[in-house]
């Protein structure tokens, strides 16, 4: 188990117990004064909320971010008063002052911070990004990550993402995974048309770049994916056929499952955990495998609840990729050295191979 991880384990374990801390306090069932056990549970909510608070400020955009501050500020004001407006001595009634003042802080900060981010679609990102990049702007290794349908219903700024490589005809192209289509690669306008998403996308790039070798891996490793993909779902849709009609069920209701468990090649489990088996991935699990294949560790992900490496109620959700330490987002400020540096219109990338 790597330091993220452990760190994640740690990090969970200590929200589990404050949780338990609390339910136990509120229903009466800790061997505790209620006030002093108002106090001590809301101070264990108040040092772990300020002990994450700048980096969860820093990834405001996230969801789970923001719920991670409102949660417990919600149950450390309801301890703190909870505290103050019981009988005890005037000491204690100062630390739930205390308390109140501290987690108001912290609201004021977090509704402050927001002036530092943007939204886009039905989510936020920091402010500054360059929304929607030409395609001229784009390198092998970039990971374009696009709203649309999927981002409005995870209610996220982004909900696709797809990893630029090169092709042998020198053009750029990007390899996903589509529901029912499963893994796929095609020329990387075709993402960056607004009349295929009707939204806009973010490019994250590497801070690494790729070396001459890993550009030229890229359609090598998109393809053999592909394959693998095609296999996976030949395998799959022979299998599973022969399964269900071994089952002692009337044909209707085995043709019925036939055609509802058929493989598209798509990893709907992987929808809702974060692991992924071979030969299928989801559209970001796919990225991350292209990454992993050409040499590229970014942080990792859908390791579990508990950074166990269950993918249980984990998924590799696209936004959080615009704070993996690997990557930086494209900015206004790429955008304005790109067009200060670019002369000319290219018809495609400019292969250093």
């Amino acid at each position: 188990m790597n330091n993220f991880r452990i760190l994640k384990t740690i990090n969970v374990s200590l929200y589990i117990v404050c949780f338990w801390l609390t339910y136990k306090l509120l229903f009466g069932q800790l061997d505790w004064a209620l006030m002093s056990g108002a106090l001590a549970v809301g101070g264990c909510w108040l040092g772990l909320t300020v002990f994450w608070l700048r980096s969860l400020f820093t990834t405001y955009f996230d969801r789970m971010s923001r719920l991670r501050v409102l949660v417990p500020t919600t149950l450390g004001l309801l301890l703190a008063a909870i505290a103050l407006f019981c009988n005890g001595h005037w000491s204690m009634h100062v630390i739930a002052g205390v308390e109140v003042v501290a987690w108001l802080a912290i609201y004021i900060a977090y509704r402050r911070n927001r002036a530092n981010f943007e939204k886009m679609g039905r989510g936020l990102l920091p402010k500054g990004a360059w929304i929607s990049p030409t395609p001229l702007a784009l390198r092998p290794g970039d990971m374009i990550l696009t709203s649309g349908n999927m981002a409005n219903t995870l209610r996220d700024s982004v909900g696709h993402g797809e990893v630029v490589f090169l092709g042998s005809d020198g053009k750029l192209y990007t390899f996903t995974s589509y529901m029912k289509k499963g893994a796929l690669t095609h020329r990387v306008e075709t993402v960056t048309s607004k009349r295929t998403w009707k939204g806009d996308y973010i490019v994250m790039r590497l801070r690494t770049p790729l070396s001459v070798q890993q550009i030229a891996l890229g359609q090598e490793i998109a393809e053999q994916m592909v394959a693998e993909n095609v296999e996976w779902i030949e395998k799959v849709n022979t299998a599973r056929p022969a399964f269900i009609n071994k089952l002692w069920l009337p044909r209707s209701i085995k043709n019925w499952l036939i055609k509802k468990t058929k493989a598209d090649g798509y990893d709907w489990v992987g929808l809702f955990v974060g692991v992924y088996g071979p030969g299928r991935w989801t559209c970001v699990a796919g990225c991350i495998e292209w990454y992993r294949r050409n040499g590229v560790k970014l942080r990792k992900y859908g390791t579990g609840l508990l950074g166990l490496g269950t993918g249980f109620f984990n998924p590799i959700m696209p936004i959080r990729f615009v704070s993996d330490p690997k990557l930086e987002l494209l900015s206004e400020a790429h955008r304005e050295e790109f067009e200060r540096t670019h002369t000319g219109v290219q018809s495609s990338y400019e292969s250093p191979v």
